[in-house]
């Protein structure tokens, strides 16, 4: 670097009329620096741009190898889970039919009970109705024998006041 430092600032020197020798050593020495800068930039941006290339290819290698034991694996699953839906499917059918044959036994201990609890109703109502029926009839009773009774106390002072008014007519008269 030193070199190249050298012969840049004898160029520019013998090119150039110089004024100040400090200022063009410092200008060649920045100059020199950023070339062998840049220089060594692109040298570890090229193995970078190459390291990157051989990830990438490692990473499709790895990602097609990932991809083929997924898809084994998912496979796999697939068919346990086929499996596994089969013996389900066959205790539910296995418990809906046993449910089925609990609730009709219910069912028909239920309509044996309604029926049997119908039949006491109907006695009851049978019962009821023959009572309601009598104490009806016994009130018709009362009823026609006040009935009669008021028409004899009605008739008795209908009777009691025509004689009260003959009476008063008859006193009337003779006064």
């Amino acid at each position: 670097m030193d070199s190249l430092t050298q012969i840049l600032e004898e160029e520019l020197e013998n090119s150039f009329e110089v004024k100040d020798r400090k200022a063009l050593h410092r200008s060649v020495i920045l100059l020199v620096e950023n070339l062998v800068g840049r220089e060594k930039h692109q040298t570890e941006f090229h193995t970078l741009q190459k390291d990157i290339g051989n990830v990438k290819d490692e990473l499709k290698t790895d990602m097609s190898s990932l991809r083929d034991e997924l898809k084994t694996d998912m496979n796999d699953l697939k068919d346990e889970l086929k499996g596994d839906m089969a013996s389900l499917r066959n205790e539910l059918k296995d418990d809906m039919v046993q449910f089925k044959d609990e609730m009709k036994s219910e069912l028909t201990g239920f309509q044996n009970a309604i029926k049997s609890d119908t039949a006491d109703l109907r006695s009851d109502v049978k019962v009821l109705e023959k009572t309601m029926i009598q104490g009806f009839s016994d009130i018709d009773k009362r009823l026609a024998e006040s009935h009669q009774s008021q028409r004899r106390v009605t008739s008795f002072l209908s009777i009691i006041f025509i004689v009260f008014g003959v009476l008063i007519s008859v006193f009337e008269f003779i006064r």
